[in-house]
């Protein structure tokens, strides 16, 4: 029988759904005292003036030209403290980010702001140590 720590538990058995975890950073970061917004990058299909079905985002971000027709790439999180702010993306293990993501962590850095990609709870502590 192999003896396993309860981390190690976790990361082999246990998976989170990426909204889960999501919402396990947000719960976090609240107890530490961080200011947490949370995006929600869903779109919508509405039909467009002349009958054409488009789909529609509930946010843009206005200095990156839209990569996919889904989403503008914003991470999931955004978290605040002393007037600095930090982003996280919340993906599954082996996740990678998408290309829209990944053109938002450019640009987000370009600006002072530092993205971090999560995948479990360890690397979120990990993190925030850092800050």
């Amino acid at each position: 029988m192999e003896i396993i720590t309860a981390q190690e538990f976790r990361q082999k058995y246990v998976k989170l759904k990426e909204h889960d975890l999501q919402d396990t950073i947000c719960d976090i970061l609240i107890a530490k005292r961080f200011l947490v917004i949370r995006f929600n990058s869903g779109s919508f299909l509405l039909e467009d003036k002349s009958g054409k079905k488009r789909y529609y985002r509930s946010y843009f971000i206005k200095n990156i030209q839209p990569v996919s027709e889904q989403s503008s790439g914003i991470s999931d999180v955004a978290f605040m403290r002393n007037g600095k702010i930090w982003f996280v993306e919340a993906k599954r293990p082996g996740q990678a980010e998408r290309k829209s993501q990944l053109k938002f962590r450019k640009i987000a850095e370009e600006y002072g702001m530092t993205v971090f990609k999560i995948s479990n709870l360890e690397e979120l502590l990990e993190e925030l140590k850092r800050i």
